[in-house]
């Protein structure tokens, strides 16, 4: 059935058309009038830092990429093409300042979150501009602060600075703003009530707490929870029936910046176990995360591992086990609850950033033995079903 603005509703998803109007080469992306699509909507625009915003000085391509400031992207945007769409940019009110992504921390996650609420009455979406290292650590720790989402949070960079003339940049933004100014009423752009990330080699849009990144240079994908939507150069389709919930009310959005402290996360082979007791004894040391296949010899848990981490269970530490984080077999219900049993949290088919992201905001919310319960199941479209045993 066809809508107007270009608009045709499906069965699962929606798609949107649009056509480009190319001017200046290709340093401009215009859009053309859509008459519907992301009418009179505003999302908070926020630039962290990452490619994206860089330059070289003088315009020399022998000079090194300089990270630049807000206003020298606002220099770059296609804002005539956005008032086209109807979105309009709206800017932090709080300082942001853009610095290369693998700087990016806790604090700078709480004050992302901090605005994005602050301005929740305001904006029927965020479009938060990110550096490839820690875009899925930060679109997981959001997912969690961000309780009960109702307007989508779109994370999306570049492979090249906004000012060259050949960059992606402008494709990418127009996109990702198109998908955070939908709000699904009527014959407009569904909403997409989570944090998302616009994978921008093949345009592909990942729920941020499932995403991995699978290629230094932004190169995302997500394991084992398909892509929310997919876009081109002609249209961009969203898969409604992949999408999370949305609150019934705004009032229900809630923000959750506590954090837990002291998370130690072991990535791909843990050390020997020594190592891992040595770990568990520190008294810095409030959580460990292990990512590792727990099934060894017919398909058993290792009775070693089993047991490190059991006593650091019992000492009062959160202890949990990543076990399926790139599509593997998970653990069976029997191992499962041997391992809660032990005090030993299972994580399912969470990523690690997830992991770490939901360890944080469960400790500086919950008590220990509870955080251990509510870590195998799903929160915020995680992880894959409920693991914790009762």
């Amino acid at each position: 059935m066809a809508l107007k603005g270009g608009v045709r509703l499906c069965s699962n998803y929606i798609i949107v058309t649009k056509a480009y109007i190319y001017k200046s080469g290709f340093s401009k992306l215009i859009m053309k009038d859509a008459e519907g699509d992301g009418r009179g909507k505003k999302i908070l625009l926020m630039y962290t830092g990452g490619t994206v915003g860089m330059y070289r000085p003088g315009g020399d391509d022998a000079n090194p990429l300089v990270p630049g400031d807000f206003s020298r992207l606002m220099k770059y945007l296609p804002l005539e093409g956005l008032d086209r769409l109807g979105i309009e940019i709206v800017t932090p009110r709080v300082e942001i300042v853009p610095k290369d992504s693998s700087h990016i921390g806790p604090q700078d996650h709480a004050k992302f979150a901090e605005e994005i609420y602050s301005r929740r009455k305001e904006i029927d979406g965020a479009l938060i501009l990110h550096g490839t290292d820690t875009m899925h650590y930060t679109a997981s720790a959001l997912s969690f602060m961000l309780q009960n989402l109702p307007f989508p949070v779109v994370m999306t960079g570049a492979h090249m600075p906004i000012s060259s003339p050949r960059s992606d940049a402008v494709q990418n933004i127009v996109t990702a703003a198109q998908i955070a100014a939908g709000k699904g009423d009527g014959a407009e752009f569904p909403a997409v009530p989570e944090v998302c990330i616009l994978e921008y080699k093949n345009l592909s849009l990942l729920r941020g707490n499932r995403t991995i990144e699978w290629a230094v240079g932004g190169g995302y994908m997500s394991p084992n929870y398909p892509a929310l939507g997919e876009a081109d150069a002609t249209r961009i389709v969203i898969h409604k029936e992949r999408l999370l919930k949305p609150p019934e009310d705004i009032e229900s959005f809630a923000l959750r910046t506590n954090r837990g402290k002291g998370i130690l996360y072991l990535s791909e082979q843990p050390p020997g176990y020594l190592c891992l007791e040595t770990y568990l004894a520190e008294e810095e040391v409030k959580a460990l995360l292990v990512e590792k296949d727990i099934r060894e010899y017919e398909g058993r848990p290792s009775e070693s591992l089993v047991g490190v981490l059991a006593e650091g269970a019992r000492n009062g530490k959160f202890v949990g086990i990543i076990c399926n984080i790139r599509g593997g077999l998970q653990a069976s219900p029997e191992d499962v609850k041997r391992l809660n049993d032990h005090g030993i949290a299972t994580g399912g088919d969470m990523t690690g950033p997830a992991a770490i992201a939901k360890t944080g905001y469960l400790l500086g919310n919950y008590s220990v033995d509870d955080a251990r319960k509510l870590f195998g199941r799903n929160m915020r479209g995680e992880l894959t079903g409920s693991l914790y045993q009762e």
